[in-house]
């Protein structure tokens, strides 16, 4: 449950705009668990498809520089339909 809901909260502040390192920052001064579970949630998102989630994540995600990113990316980008 306090997964989700740090995943909304999280995505209610990067909706809307670019997503740049001092957003990314900001949004990780306010929660924590976001450079801990930003990777589960980019694997959550793109199983249910929710590519414009994953995507608003991953452009976290890339300034956060979590351990993983990559394999993550190259999954989705290999496997995504069109």
């Amino acid at each position: 449950m306090t997964v989700m809901i740090n995943l909304d909260r999280v995505d209610s502040r990067v909706t809307g705009g670019y997503i740049g390192a001092q957003r990314a920052e900001e949004t990780a001064a306010v929660v924590p668990a976001a450079r801990l579970r930003v990777l589960d949630w980019l694997r959550i998102t793109s199983a249910e498809g929710d590519w414009r989630r994953f995507e608003r994540l991953a452009a976290l995600a890339l300034h956060l520089h979590p351990e993983g990113l990559g394999p993550i990316l190259a999954t989705v980008l290999a496997t995504r339909p069109a």
